[in-house]
């Protein structure tokens, strides 16, 4: 432990010698006797009464017990004589040895060292020494105390004490004494020390607030906690005033909500120096401390109205890893809080690379647009959509574009070159032209939304396809009249679509009943005798053309041959 100094102020004699029985150089195996004879030789050279009061301390039944509780029970006497000399003349050595006694020897003996040890020791040695002393109190043992405290008395001659219950109560009263030993030791050092040793103890008595520390550690920050609740509560109202002035400047923004938000970090940052062992120490316990909680709420309040209310991301992201570094000890809110820092690295992410992506968006934007004012000039604008996007997208994804807005952008592309291809087929009804566009538009979809809206009409357009492929639109339904036998009407019926019912009708001029000319095709539904629903006009068959030839033959060679 190095070269260990008492404090300048303590006691002129220590702990050890200052009990009955260090005070008469007794022995627990002395008997009343002996503890006589050494009470008239010490009176001598010490003060006579307080010789006299250990005298009877010693022999009386009633006190006898908590004398021998204080001291160092199954200790030999030079053993223990040497303890107190070592107490006075060197620390190191006392701690060292003091370390490998038994659970209620060890426990006194570093109860006595910490009354005396002077405070410029390392916080980390004194964080030790409390560690070791709780961690020897709570390995008391009452049936192992009492068979030792026994088997003395039996020497002595004293009669036994009766029942482990005795015992544990005088123990509860000596493990008061020492949270008093280890609660004057703090207070006799700086703040900064202080708050610096209570936080490593707690730390590593607790594991950060995972395993419930020894006995002695909870019953000595049950009465920090109580110590530092004026503090903490000063502070949780300045904390709640520093909240309502920054969402009062947040409108203004700029420097006044800096400077605010930067006095906040410092009141927060001495809260959480105060509070955090007491958080750590609850949070082992399985409570929670009720403070410092309603201030981490009250500070994330503050961040999603920054959020929300002023659209200040940074501001927000200040509060948010205030919050992680300070108040990681409450469950629910550190999940809340890792959810909000989570959201708010994702929306700083987006506007950092909205300027890269923006060239996507507005080449969307102007050609569907464009496309709405101009239909007939939608499959074009669709096919610039095409054409541009692949290289706008690898710009994006070789500058380090997250994948989730790469996939965004994607299917902003997608649902402007669907927005394109409607216009195209509602418009011009040129259904070939809008399947590409849609196939296109497929292989950019990636999101559940654009890929059903890029597959509905798709089907759409892949049905037109095939009913109206190849069709020219017709303004109004051709006439189907016949006058005895002569003029023009629908014969024949090909190329059925199950699905719309439609069929292909050639459209004749007839004489006599006779089909002379086909016209013209058409795709047609039939809604009743000689009564038809015209969907579009379709080119001449091959056959068709045919029938022409050989009926202008027919009528030429007639004509000839009149």
């Amino acid at each position: 432990m190095g070269n260990l100094l008492r404090r300048k102020d303590a006691p002129s004699l220590n702990a050890l010698r200052r009990s009955p029985f260090g005070l008469l150089g007794a022995s627990t195996r002395d008997g009343k006797r002996e503890i006589g004879s050494l009470a008239e030789e010490k009176s001598l050279t010490l003060d006579a009464d307080e010789c006299a009061k250990a005298r009877q301390d010693l022999t009386n039944p009633r006190t006898r017990l908590s004398c021998e509780i204080a001291w160092l029970p199954g200790l030999s006497p030079k053993r223990a004589n040497e303890y107190c000399g070592l107490l006075d003349r060197d620390l190191s050595a006392f701690f060292e040895a003091a370390q490998s006694e038994r659970a209620l020897v060890g426990a006194n003996l570093l109860s006595a060292g910490i009354e005396v040890l002077g405070a410029d020791a390392s916080n980390s040695i004194w964080a030790n020494v409390i560690l070791k002393l709780g961690q020897f109190a709570g390995e008391v043992d009452s049936a192992n105390v009492l068979r030792t405290l026994n088997e003395d008395r039996k020497i002595a001659g004293f009669s036994e004490v009766q029942s482990e219950e005795i015992v544990a109560s005088d123990f509860s009263e000596r493990m008061r004494v020492y949270k008093d030993v280890v609660r004057d030791a703090l207070n006799r050092m700086d703040t900064s020390q202080m708050l610096d040793v209570v936080h490593r103890v707690v730390d590593s008595a607790t594991k950060s607030g995972v395993h419930q520390a020894p006995v002695l550690i909870d019953d000595f920050m049950d009465s920090y906690a109580l110590d530092a609740r004026p503090f903490l509560e000063k502070e949780a109202a300045n904390v709640s005033k520093l909240v309502e002035a920054v969402k009062n400047a947040a409108p203004q923004g700029g420097a006044p909500i800096k400077t605010l938000l930067d006095k906040l970090g410092k009141v927060v940052a001495n809260w959480s120096r105060v509070a955090h062992p007491v958080q750590m120490s609850m949070k082992s316990r399985g409570m929670v401390h009720d403070l410092s909680r309603d201030v981490g709420f009250e500070i994330r309040s503050l961040a999603i109205d920054l959020c929300n209310e002023h659209d200040a991301i940074i501001e927000a992201q200040q509060i948010t890893d205030l919050l992680r570094e300070h108040f990681s000890q409450f469950p629910e809110l550190a999940e809340r809080v890792g959810d909000d820092a989570s959201q708010l690295e994702k929306i700083a992410t987006r506007r950092s690379f909205a300027e890269l992506l923006k060239p996507i968006h507005t080449l969307c934007q102007e050609a569907a647009g464009s496309a709405e004012r101009h239909p007939l000039d939608a499959d074009n604008q669709g096919q610039r959509i095409i054409t541009n996007a692949p290289g706008l997208l690898t710009v994006a994804e070789r500058s380090g574009a997250p994948i989730d807005l790469i996939n965004e952008a994607k299917d902003h592309i997608a649902f402007a070159i669907c927005a394109c291809a409607v216009e195209c087929g509602n418009k011009t009804a040129k259904w070939r032209p809008c399947q590409v566009l849609l196939d296109a538009a497929n292989i950019f979809a990636v999101g559940p939304q654009a890929k059903e809206r890029v597959t509905k009409n798709l089907e759409i357009v892949r049905r037109n396809v095939r009913i109206y492929g190849g069709l020219e639109p017709i303004d109004s339904a051709p006439s189907l009249y016949t006058f005895n036998g002569c003029g023009v009407t629908l014969y024949g019926n090909t190329d059925h679509d199950r699905e719309s019912g439609s069929y292909m009708a050639t459209y004749y001029f007839v004489l006599i009943g006779i089909p002379i000319f086909p016209i013209c095709r058409y795709r047609v539904i039939p809604t009743g005798a000689n009564s038809y629903r015209f969907l579009g006009k379709g080119p001449l068959r091959v056959f068709d053309k045919w029938h022409i030839a050989i009926s202008a033959f027919v009528i030429l060679f007639a004509f000839m041959h009149k």
